[in-house]
């Protein structure tokens, strides 16, 4: 996990409890960087059709709004955080299912200088 685009990669020990109920998809948990660093991480969605639409919590720039749609295993979103200095900044959270209880999450967005594509998050999950 990256704090920012320019930042070095982290390692990070997360927890998450999902529950998926008809057309809701609700994760909540904290990620862990040994004990410099906690953050509540969650997100919550709403299926409409084959669309998706909800909001997150994880980072520092506060609640953002989720839209997007499935692809097979995995659901393909777009992070918007609200605008606050500059114009709201957006990103991509890939949620995917691997099988047998097991399912990965990738955040990516552009590096605000360079535009490069910079992944600020990538994390597996498996059920206990």
């Amino acid at each position: 996990m990256r704090l920012k685009p320019d930042a070095q990669p982290m390692h990070v020990s997360c927890t998450l409890d999902s529950r998926a109920d008809g057309e809701e998809i609700s994760m909540q948990g904290a990620c862990r960087a040994n004990v410099v660093f906690s953050r509540r991480i969650g997100a919550d969605l709403q299926a409409q059709g084959a669309r998706y639409t909800g909001s997150y919590v994880g980072s520092i720039r506060g609640p953002a709004t989720l839209s997007g749609s499935r692809n097979g295993g995995t659901l393909d979103l777009r992070i918007r955080w609200p605008a606050r200095n500059d114009t709201g900044r957006t990103a991509r959270m890939q949620v995917a299912s691997l099988g047998s209880g097991r399912m990965r999450l990738v955040t990516s967005e552009s590096h605000p200088r360079s535009g490069e594509r910079i992944v600020t998050a990538r994390i597996e999950f498996s059920r206990k």
